[in-house]
């Protein structure tokens, strides 16, 4: 029953473009000490398809792209004949200046006000490392390695409003942004040992917690811009592991290799 929907086609071609962009330095002193700086700002622009709906019809919408995304790792290290350390730091920054898409209902709205619709967009988000790393080697019957990282992530963008919708009242939200916050800790230790030619032993030790601190609330969805549904909470989830393992390789004369772990 479209009468009009032939003459109201166009032709469209998504396009997307990205340029990256990199500026990389480091030095070296004594050959002990060494120090590094690498960062990248890669930028994308165009269109991309996407799906919506109003529960029972469907349409692909071009969205608008023009997202920034910044990542920096810088190091400083030091070199010894037996051991080597390492500090480093890993940052990277999400921004997406296209936070929302807004469309038109080409079917017949299914209530008062269900001519429009609205979604959010990928929201802004950063991250943040510190590595500390070494290896320390006192002879050829040991090998020890270990690495300690400590991280946090965020995501606090301000929520659209509930709906676009004017004729389904107010929704009230229980913030007005997801606050979101994740703490890492992880950590490794490994050493090798050769107490002889033909037999080598692997020890290693790790520990991973990740603490999800975003507040956990209540909020009033509204199904497609249409009808207010049941309260939900969000789940912020939250880990810790803890763990070992342990590897004996043992060669034989007749050049078979017998494992255990």
């Amino acid at each position: 029953g479209m009468s009009q929907l032939d003459p109201s086609l166009k032709r469209f071609s998504p396009t997307l473009e990205r340029e990256t962009y990199g500026l990389n330095a480091g030095a070296r002193r004594n050959d002990r000490w060494d120090y590094g700086v690498d960062f990248r700002r890669t930028e994308q622009q165009g269109t991309r398809l996407q799906g919506a709906s109003f529960l029972n019809t469907a349409v692909v919408l071009p969205i608008g792209v023009d997202r920034v995304t910044e990542r920096m790792d810088a190091r400083l290290s030091y070199r010894e004949d037996r051991w080597y350390l390492q500090a480093a730091y890993h940052g990277s920054q999400f921004d997406n200046n296209a936070d929302s898409v807004t469309w038109d209902n080409p079917f017949s709205a299914l209530v008062e006000g269900g001519d429009r619709g609205r979604l959010a967009q990928e929201p802004g988000n950063d991250f943040h490392q510190l590595t500390l790393s070494g290896r320390w080697q006192p002879g050829r019957l040991l090998q020890a390695s270990g690495r300690l990282a400590v991280g946090r992530l965020r995501q606090d963008e301000a929520f659209l409003p509930a709906t676009i919708n004017p004729w389904v009242g107010d929704v009230n939200q229980p913030a007005l942004s997801l606050d979101g916050r994740v703490d890492t800790l992880n950590g490794q230790v490994r050493a090798l040992i050769q107490p002889g030619l033909a037999l080598s032993v692997v020890a290693e030790l790790y520990y991973d917690d990740r603490d999800n601190r975003t507040p956990r609330s209540e909020f009033t969805p509204v199904r497609s811009d249409l009808a207010v549904a049941p309260t939900q909470f969000n789940r912020p989830y939250s880990f810790e592991r803890a763990g070992g393992k342990l590897r004996a390789d043992l060669k034989t004369g007749d050049g078979t290799t017998v494992s255990a772990g």
